[in-house]
């Protein structure tokens, strides 16, 4: 047997030095790789992989919603199975599938017991690379997309997101729903779809991460049932860089309701920027969850204009943002939103203190090992340092680059990210005082 383990064992602190964890990268015997945090503690196995490029800004337009779609067509028969069949068969292996399309990826994961993984892996093997698509699970998911599309018309937090983004992203595919509209949706076909997963489902563009109670040579097996049979080289249709259209000002769209939603932001960083923890804590300070949030501090606990307000970076492969939300009652709509602009120029102006710096570095690097509790996360996590290229090593390293930081820097930062003459609304609802 061709020898499993692509490279040494590289221990990595994510807790605390009692709870290394390995990661193990292992090329299976069909030359599958995958990055493996073993976790014997409980015999289950969590995957989690990823196709890059093959979102839904890889779509025609005329074909909008076809990524999302297979999503969730995929776990609807595949191979010799129908729907009922394919389901029976997790079942009876306590395994589950799920798969999602975002604007960039299309993405996945399987849980199973250890005992049973191999099967999983094989039923999704079936999923990937022969899929059904049969008329009957075809028109009830198309049924059930359009509803949801509907529904989603008529929520005024999605009326501001759609708008925004079509606003920001004119002309690019990001401009577009993930999940297509009623009338692209209506008009995708079982060529459509069934041409989607052949072109976008590879192993030159496939990225897998697996945490749990399994062995490398397991894994090798498991990996080979699941990607072996997917063609070599995908066609994903990379789309250019969003040339974003945050010009600033203000658009509202008048609904009735007591409330009016507010959607805002402007250009943002890449995760590959030198800058990117230096920006994570600027937007901590401005519009994290916590005390130390200025959005949160000045808008809801100041004044209670607001039940929740935050915002954050989005980092999409072309073309990053800092995007917020907020929702308030009319009648202070336009207090509302002259407090949020007030803190983007206060920060953007006149930086933060010592005091804040360090308590979003306390966030930022206690909140991370907490949100990797079980397998499942701990397979997100192995996908997300290969995607990023961050190294097997960086859960090891992530303090220290947050530590590194210092108050010159993130109010440098502060003042180039933070645009508030570019910082585009759009609001949702009846708000007074505001045209």
């Amino acid at each position: 047997m061709r020898r499993i383990l692509a490279a040494a064992a590289v221990a990595c602190l994510l807790l605390s030095p009692a709870h290394a964890v390995r990661v193990e990268q292992v090329t299976s015997p069909g030359g599958i790789r995958a990055w493996l945090m073993p976790s014997p503690a409980v015999p289950v196995v969590a995957m989690s992989f990823s196709f890059r490029g093959a979102g839904s800004a890889s779509e025609p337009a005329d074909k909008a919603g076809v990524a999302n779609m297979v999503s969730a067509l995929l776990d609807e028969g595949a191979g010799a199975r129908d729907s009922a069949a394919f389901q029976e068969a997790l079942s009876d292996i306590s395994a589950s599938l799920s798969f999602d399309a975002g604007r960039d990826d299309f993405d996945g994961t399987l849980y199973a017991l250890s005992e049973s993984f191999g099967a999983g892996a094989a039923l999704l093997g079936d999923a990937l690379a022969r899929p059904r698509f049969d008329p009957p699970a075809v028109g009830r998911i198309r049924d059930a997309i359009s509803l949801h599309i509907r529904r989603r018309g008529e929520q005024a937090h999605r009326i501001a997101y759609r708008t925004w983004f079509r606003g920001a992203f004119a002309g690019h595919p990001y401009a577009r729903a993930v999940v297509g509209t009623a009338e692209t949706v209506a008009g995708i076909t079982r060529s459509d779809l069934a041409g989607y997963a052949e072109r976008r489902f590879a192993r030159d563009n496939l990225i897998v991460g697996v945490a749990g109670d399994i062995a490398p040579e397991a894994l090798g097996r498991a990996l080979d049932a699941a990607f072996a049979h997917l063609p070599a080289g995908a066609g994903p249709a990379v789309p250019p860089e969003a040339g974003l259209r945050t010009y600033g000002g203000l658009q509202v769209i008048r609904r009735p309701g007591p409330q009016t939603v507010y959607v805002f932001g402007h250009g943002g960083l890449k995760r590959d920027h030198p800058d990117w923890f230096a920006a994570r804590l600027v937007m901590y300070v401005l519009g994290g969850s916590g005390p130390v949030s200025r959005l949160n501090e000045a808008v809801r606990e100041r004044r209670g204009l607001a039940y929740s307000i935050h915002a954050s970076l989005v980092p999409y492969d072309r073309g990053a943002l800092v995007l917020g939300s907020a929702a308030t009652g009319n009648e202070r709509a336009g207090e509302t939103l002259a407090t949020i602009r007030n803190e983007w120029r206060r920060l953007a102006g006149q930086g933060m203190d010592a005091d804040e710096l360090a308590a979003a570095k306390r966030y930022l690097t206690g909140a991370f090992p907490i949100s990797l509790t079980g397998t499942g996360r701990l397979a997100d996590l192995a996908v997300a340092l290969q995607r990023h290229g961050l190294g097997p090593d960086y859960p090891a390293r992530r303090a220290e680059l947050i530590a590194r930081v210092g108050l010159a820097d993130a109010n440098r930062v502060a003042r180039t990210l933070l645009d508030p003459d570019r910082l585009t609304v759009v609001a949702v609802g009846g708000p007074e005082g505001l045209e």
